[in-house]
C-alpha cells in the first residue's frame, strides 16, 4: 500500500462516516435541530454537551479497547465502531466552533415548544428544565 492508496482509504472511511450521519440524522436530529438528543442527555444527566459526547465517545473506545485486547465484540463490527466515533469527533468539533449557533437553534427549539404544565404550579416540564439548563450552560462570549 502506498500513501496514495492510504489517503483513498481514509477519505472514503470517512465518506462512510459521513452516511451514517446522514442515514441517522432524522433520529438525531428531529425537526431539523442539530444534536437534540445530546441536549437532552444534558439536561436528564446534568451534565456538560463535552461531558455528554465524552461519555458517547467513551462507548465506543470501550468496545474498541475490548476488541484490541480479545480481537472480538459481540455487537457492532470495530468498523462500525470506530465510524462511531470519529463522527462523536467530529461533533465536538461542531460543537467548538458552532456553540453559540447550536445554543442559539435549540433555544428557539424549545421556546417555541408549548409548557403543558403552566395551569400546574410546582411542576416542572421537559420544555422548561430544558430552557433553564440552557440558561445556565449559555456559552461565554
Amino acid at each position: 500500500m502506498n500513501l496514495v492508496q492510504q489517503a483513498e482509504y481514509v477519505a472514503d472511511f470517512y465518506r462512510q462516516s459521513v452516511g451514517i450521519i446522514v442515514n441517522r440524522q432524522s433520529d438525531y436530529a428531529p425537526d431539523g435541530v442539530v444534536l437534540l438528543n445530546v441536549l437532552q442527555s444534558c439536561v436528564d444527566w446534568q451534565m456538560s454537551v463535552f461531558q455528554v459526547l465524552g461519555v458517547l465517545l467513551d462507548k465506543q473506545c470501550t468496545a474498541l479497547q475490548r476488541y484490541c485486547a480479545v480481537q472480538q465484540l459481540d455487537s457492532d463490527p470495530p468498523h462500525s465502531r470506530l465510524r462511531d466515533a470519529a463522527n462523536y469527533f467530529a461533533f465536538f468539533g461542531m460543537y467548538l466552533d458552532r456553540r453559540e449557533q447550536i445554543h442559539h437553534a435549540w433555544t428557539l427549539h424549545w421556546t417555541a415548544q408549548t409548557c403543558p404544565t403552566l395551569l400546574e404550579p410546582g411542576t416542572e416540564c421537559r420544555r422548561c428544565k430544558t430552557l433553564a439548563w440552557l440558561r445556565q450552560n449559555a456559552p461565554a462570549r
